[in-house]
Parts: C-alpha cells; sequence; structure tokens
C-alpha cells in the first residue's frame, strides 16, 4: 500500500510529539494523538494528505454528497472520527486519488514503511560520509 495505514499514521504523529518533546514514548505519545479527534474537516483533509491522499474540500464535499461518508455536524460544523476518517481514505484511494509521493511508492512496489527505511539509510550513508 502507498498511502499510509491508520496504524502508521498515529505512530507518525506519536513520533512528532517525542520528536519535540511532548512525549517521553510511544505509550506517552498515544493519549495525546488520541485526543486530536474528533477533527474538524481542514484537520481532516490535512491527515489524509499526510496518509497519501490528494485531496481538497471540494472533494470531500463530492464524497459525502454521494453518501461514501457521513461525518456528522455538530453546531454546523462537521466531526471527523478516526472511522469516517479511515473509510473516506479507502474510497478516495480507490479513486486514485493520490500523492505524487504516494503515486511514486505505487510506482516502485513501495509501501510508505519502506520508504521510510531507504531514507534512514541513506542519511546514515550520508552522515557517515561527511563524518570521513
Amino acid at each position: 500500500m502507498s498511502t499510509l495505514t491508520r496504524q502508521e499514521y498515529e505512530l507518525t504523529r506519536a513520533d512528532a510529539l517525542i520528536d519535540k518533546g511532548y512525549a517521553v514514548d510511544e505509550a506517552d505519545a498515544q493519549p495525546m494523538v488520541d485526543a486530536e479527534y474528533p477533527k474538524a474537516t481542514d484537520q481532516a483533509i490535512e491527515e489524509l494528505r499526510v496518509r497519501g491522499l490528494d485531496t481538497s474540500p471540494w472533494l470531500v464535499e463530492r464524497y459525502i454528497r454521494l453518501g461514501v461518508v457521513k461525518p456528522p455536524k455538530v453546531g454546523g460544523t462537521r466531526i471527523w472520527m478516526k472511522c469516517t476518517i479511515d473509510a473516506l481514505a479507502d474510497a478516495m484511494e480507490l479513486g486514485g486519488h493520490l500523492t505524487p509521493a504516494a503515486i511514486y511508492r505505487q510506482e516502485l512496489g513501495l509501501s510508505w514503511q519502506e520508504e521510510q527505511a531507504i531514507r534512514k539509510t541513506l542519511a546514515a550513508q550520508r552522515e557517515a560520509r561527511d563524518a570521513q
């Protein structure tokens, strides 16, 4: 899969919280990641983009009008739970709405995790070369 799964996305969010010093480890970070939900539409769109889906407000509205997802409204604002975002992510991936990076991974047959491993290896090689 060229897009990030729910678990990969949450791991990425947890790592970001750890890197910024908000959490000590993944167990510490998970409640903070969970507290990010429900999300507003713009936050859900940003999550989808991070996960490798090329989306915009009009495209989200199209999927809502088609009945693919039905995020409830509270006070006139749609709220997005993990399951709603995941359902939209699945539909968008099937529809081919991928970011260039996700298309690149798809063309190479790489998962997001494999790409990250390659990036880490290359960074370590550059660092070792620069240290010489």
